[in-house]
């Protein structure tokens, strides 16, 4: 493949806090969030595209297939906060390794643009090296089955799961309700993407109140405990030592709080697991008060999985998340309450 005639396009997989290289290699694509125009009008099929991972390293070097509308309720619809609905299939010529060496530049040479030109020609001559060995035009990809969405979950069928594992269900959907107080403080401030509220603020308005509708006392949830943003606690008794109130109190869930829209399933769930491994819990929650992600292990010995066992979009509810191989709502509700046990 001769690349004089060809355009190279540079596009981001997320940004440091959304680093989206995995998927967009495993799945054969690449995601935008932003209008079609680009990826559906400018591209085009057969031209080069390079993913990059902020301004100095190329993770990937593809040919472009063809568009694909997404929609903000398929499989991408909640990619961590980011609701990405338009892509383009890809072939991949070169997937980089994590911490390759090779695909990194010196200095700036990619722009910090989601989708643009390549123009730097030392990228250019970089790219044509992997590209080198097709001596045609490459021959259509059998591209990877993309991921189905999970489907939507009614609120009757979490209380219903609750109630049957002796949790009133009438909370949940009391709480829950689109109608309902908590919903629409919810729904506000989903609708937030500049000068978003402060995580203390999430905290406050949306993370306490529902971990206070999942049974969760005042006296068990502990705000700045030891660090944590949230540290709920288990039963203990009360003691005439009033500079003691929570003595014999352990902790027994890390909760992690960001603000709205901000990443969780990557460097926050990590920073947790610090805390985790320090009080040895078996639960890590972590969330920006509209998204909530529940990590756990069996015992205190066993090694954090990297992908949460269940998440919960309180706005849009799904009933597994198969981008994060996940149960969904019913599930991770379950996993918050003060009752839950690990699985055997």
């Amino acid at each position: 493949m001769h690349l004089e005639s060809k355009t190279i396009w540079q596009h981001a997989a997320g940004d440091p806090q959304h680093d989206h290289t995995e998927l967009c290699l495993k799945y054969d694509l690449i995601l935008s969030g932003v209008g079609p125009q680009t990826l559906r009008q400018e591209m085009k099929q057969g031209e080069v595209v390079v993913l990059k991972v902020g301004v100095n390293r190329v993770c990937g070097v593809g040919i472009l297939g063809e568009y694909v509308e997404l929609g903000e309720d398929g499989a991408f619809g909640d990619l961590d906060g980011w609701t990405l609905g338009h892509a383009r299939r890809v072939s991949w010529v070169w997937k980089g390794e994590t911490n390759d060496e090779d695909g990194k530049f010196d200095g700036r040479p990619l722009t910090r643009k989601t989708t643009s030109r390549l123009w730097k020609e030392e990228v250019r001559k970089w790219v044509a090296k992997k590209v080198a060995e097709l001596k045609t035009e490459r021959e259509p990809a059998n591209y990877a089955q993309l991921p189905k969405a999970g489907s939507p979950v009614r609120l009757i069928d979490v209380a219903d799961c609750l109630f049957n594992r002796g949790f009133r269900g009438d909370l949940i959907r009391d709480l829950l309700d689109p109608d309902r107080e908590f919903m629409e403080l919810a729904k506000w401030y989903h609708q937030w993407w500049n000068e978003r509220p402060s995580e203390n603020e999430t905290v406050a308005h949306l993370v306490v109140p529902f971990l206070r509708s999942l049974g969760w006392t005042p006296r068990r949830i502990a705000l700045e405990f030891h660090n944590i943003d949230v540290a709920l606690l288990s039963d203990f008794v009360e003691s005439d030592d009033r500079s003691a109130p929570r003595r014999d109190a352990e902790v027994v869930a890390v909760v992690e709080a960001k603000a709205v829209h901000e990443s969780l399933l990557s460097w926050t769930a990590a920073q947790a697991k610090g805390y985790a491994e320090r009080e040895r819990v078996l639960r890590i929650i972590v969330t920006d008060g509209l998204r909530y992600g529940v990590f756990w292990r069996a015992n205190a010995t066993q090694p954090w999985p990297e992908k949460p066992g269940a998440y919960l979009n309180l706005i849009r509810p799904r009933d597994r998340y198969e981008i994060y191989d996940c149960r969904g709502a019913k599930e991770a509700i379950w996993a918050m309450t003060p009752d839950w046990q690990p699985e055997p």
